[in-house]
């Protein structure tokens, strides 16, 4: 998969480039100075990195239940009402979660204190 950024635009294949960014990417891939499998595997880890940040693309169990901040996770949903816990929710960052009923993203105590 091809993952580059250019002036601020994220390009996913080089068939979605314009002309002048498919010769900024060409140029780019040809300044890195290492076989195309590794570029493309660097690619791939860092189209993932930016759909982590951007809470995406669920992070992986092995970092997301590290992270996790289920001390700031409201009781119900402040939307439906839904009972929650940090089981039943569908973790989208560390301190990012969307309701299980009703899908809405559930904004986060910040007193971090019992619930």
């Amino acid at each position: 998969m091809t993952y580059f950024m250019y002036q601020g635009k994220e390009y996913t294949s080089l068939e979605t480039m314009p002309p002048e960014v498919q010769k900024a990417y060409a140029k780019w891939r040809e300044e890195q100075n290492l076989p195309d499998d590794l570029l493309d595997y660097y690619e791939a880890q860092l189209r993932d990195i930016e759909l982590e940040n951007r809470g995406e693309k669920p992070l992986p169990p092995e970092k997301a239940s590290a992270e996790r901040r289920v001390d700031l996770l409201p009781s119900t949903c402040f939307n439906c009402g839904g009972p929650l816990s940090g089981d039943s929710v569908k973790w989208t960052g560390a301190q990012s979660a969307d309701c299980p009923y009703c899908g809405v993203n559930l904004p986060m105590r910040t007193d971090g204190g019992s619930r």
